[in-house]
């Protein structure tokens, strides 16, 4: 009987170990140094003066912005496939051509994508991983201009 609850555990330890060593995915960095206009995750964006300014108290709301993106990595995880510049063209181009001033409630969502639970594929560095993104906030226009 001892033996057979050891193997049960043993077995249990080891299936949980395969299962976690199933590591496919993807990774990317969101970086937003290139755009030409604020971006902001709070609902503020600073006025001329220094003061916060917020929808509706400074800031007049034009649109949503609403980008979605996928990541590909291989290799676990460690070589990124996709880079972030078209992401930045994304919004600067989504707040000039709605003649806006920048972006407040900036956030964004990740979801892991369906090549990331193929076991045992994931097993193999070559397999690829996604990481899909939604890039969501508020296109706003400061009153009385920037």
């Amino acid at each position: 009987m001892k033996n057979t609850i050891k193997l049960f555990l043993l077995m249990g330890i080891f299936s949980l170990f395969i299962f976690c060593i199933g590591c496919a995915g993807a990774r990317g960095r969101v970086k937003l140094e290139e755009i030409n206009h604020p971006v902001s995750m709070s609902p503020y964006l600073y006025g001329k003066k220094g003061e916060l300014l917020s929808i509706n108290k400074g800031l007049t709301y034009k649109g949503g912005l609403f980008i979605k993106k996928t990541y590909i990595g291989t290799f676990y995880s460690v070589v990124r496939l996709t880079g972030d510049g078209d992401l930045n063209k994304q919004i600067d181009d989504a707040i000039t051509a709605l003649d806006a001033d920048g972006i407040v409630n900036f956030h964004y969502v990740v979801d892991h994508g369906p090549t990331n639970v193929c076991i045992p594929l994931t097993w193999l560095p070559i397999w690829f991983g996604t990481s899909k993104v939604v890039f969501m906030g508020d296109i706003v226009k400061v009153r009385g201009g920037r």
